[in-house]
């Protein structure tokens, strides 16, 4: 057959909107710039008063307040812990601090002139903090050697704001000013934890993890007016028209909180690792098991009080149970080496609840209590059977290595549940609930297969991440968004399926555009 001229253009743009991103996907996703090395001040010179603070024996407060000249303030930290302190006035200023060997706390506060500081922690455990004033800033933050709480906070000025995490875990949290910012952040070596509050103006934002995993929360904060898109260039949220841009790339998990903390997007793409549990003295009640030698029962059952209860699996085959009481508890569960079988029910409090399937086979079940829980289930190297809910709150389902029977329920409130379809086959079951939910359900590795229960409701849509409505009834209700799913069936209430898609019976380009990313 002889294609006409514009049939031949059409072949050729199809196939640059389809090769392109996958070219730049091959590429993988940019990993952060190295960090700017200390810099050498400029020469005393330059400015009307010079501060040079040197590196103190022991530990020191190193305290400095600028005048209203141009001035130059560097201080050197010291060989102990140390507390720097500065606050900048008028003029343009050039501003240094360094952390010390031990412990560091570094604060510098920008004046009204157009002022650039930089900010380097220690050698130990850094916590560092930013202010910009009233002029056009530049704020260079790094991270130290151990484990950093860094904030930049661009002030009514704003201007160019870059973050750099150290190599410890980072927590970071940013925000512009009231101009158009230039603002990049960048995860350190280890586990970054990093908060983005968007600002007035048209900001130009760039977020990239770092070494190990990496969690994002952007904060609305007010602006109505901001576009969300990943390094290829796909929107993945976008509110009002114009405001800032920003751009992620290499993050583990993604979530947008609107102004009263209620979670308008949320996306992962990758488990979470297994969390350090949170101090004892933050709890009245604390049972930490051991990993077991050959096959155990691991069971606790929870207090009144504030519990934290972690059991650590076995070498053979573990059965855990745990149930919460009241108070809002803490509750960790790592499989075994083996089989494992995990049982995890919420009490009546605020209670946050992380299961980890074993090396092998590993069923999980999780229940949420009367409060408002947080339960995030991992599945293990294996086959895995998981089951979430009901309960109300945030609930976070990730398939593990083999293949997965994945169940959710949401609860009589508003939920955020996320599905993540593991390494292989994935059967997946989203049971609705009353409530308006947010629902995330994203297929895995290599087929996936999601069933909806409408159990009653009335009201929910269904979409893809593209926004294209696949089915819809009602008005209001819940919002499920699916991805990388090759069949989905929607049954009513007698359990006859009211809505279908499969991938074999559409064409094999178009099908993957549908669901894919």
């Amino acid at each position: 057959m002889k294609l006409n001229l514009l049939q031949r253009l059409m072949i050729v743009i199809l196939l640059v909107w389809v090769l392109v991103p996958v070219s730049l996907a091959w590429a993988g996703p940019p990993a952060p710039p190295p960090p700017p090395a200390i810099p050498t001040p400029p020469p005393d010179g330059d400015f009307d008063y010079v501060k040079v603070v040197p590196k103190a024996t022991g530990p020191a407060d190193q305290i400095e307040f600028g005048t209203p000249l141009k001035d130059k303030i560097v201080m050197y930290g010291a060989t102990g812990s140390v507390l720097q302190y500065l606050e900048a006035d008028a003029g343009d200023d050039w501003i240094l601090q360094v952390g010390g060997d031990q412990q560091s706390t570094q604060t510098a506060i920008g004046g009204s002139g157009n002022d650039t500081v930089y900010q380097f922690g220690g050698l130990s455990d850094s916590t560092q903090f930013a202010f910009g004033g009233d002029g056009n800033k530049t704020i260079i933050q790094v991270g130290g050697q151990g484990n950093n709480i860094m904030e930049i906070s661009g002030g009514p000025g704003g201007g160019q704001l870059e973050q750099y995490g150290g190599q410890g875990n980072n927590t970071m949290t940013l925000a512009g000013g009231a101009g158009n910012d230039v603002i990049a952040m960048y995860g350190g070596s280890g586990i970054n934890t990093m908060t983005y509050n968007v600002t007035a103006g048209n900001d130009v934002v760039t977020i990239i993890g770092g070494g190990s995993y990496n969690r994002l929360t952007i904060n609305k904060a007010g602006q109505n007016n901001f576009t969300v898109k990943d390094y290829l260039g796909t929107v993945l949220f976008r509110l009002g028209t114009g405001g800032s841009t920003i751009t992620i790339a290499g993050l583990q998990h993604l979530t947008v909180l609107g102004d009263g903390g209620e979670t308008l997007y949320t996306r992962a793409w990758g488990p979470p690792p297994v969390p350090t549990p949170p101090a004892d003295d933050d709890f009245e009640y604390v049972k930490v098991v051991p990993k077991a030698t050959g096959d155990a029962e691991q069971i606790e059952y929870g207090t009144s009080g504030k519990d934290k209860i972690v059991m650590y699996g076995a070498t053979g085959n573990v059965l855990q149970h745990i149930e919460a009481d009241e108070d809002n508890d803490w509750i960790l569960q790592v499989g075994g080496d083996q089989q494992s079988t995990q049982t995890a029910i919420a009490g009546s409090g605020k209670d946050t609840i992380w299961q980890f399937g074993g090396q092998g086979t590993s069923t999980q079940y999780a229940e949420g209590g009367d409060g408002l829980n947080t339960i995030i289930q991992v599945g293990g190297q294996g086959n895995n059977t998981i089951i979430g809910g009901p309960g109300g709150g945030q609930l976070e389902q990730y398939g593990g290595q083999g293949n997965n029977t994945m169940t959710s329920y949401g609860g009589s409130g508003d939920d955020v549940i996320a599905m993540y379809g593991g390494g292989g086959i994935n059967t997946m079951t989203y049971n609705l609930s009353a409530g308006n939910d947010l629902v995330t359900i994203l297929g895995g590795g290599s087929y996936n297969s999601l069933t909806i229960n409408k159990a009653g409701q009335n009201n929910f849509t269904v979409k893809d991440y593209l926004g294209q409505v696949l089915f819809r009834l009602g008005a209001g209700g819940s919002m499920i968004t699916v991805a990388k799913l090759q069949k989905i069936s929607v049954l009513g209430d007698d359990g006859k399926p009211i809505y279908t898609f499969n991938a074999a019976t559409v064409p094999s380009l178009i099908g993957p555009l549908l669901l894919g990313n």
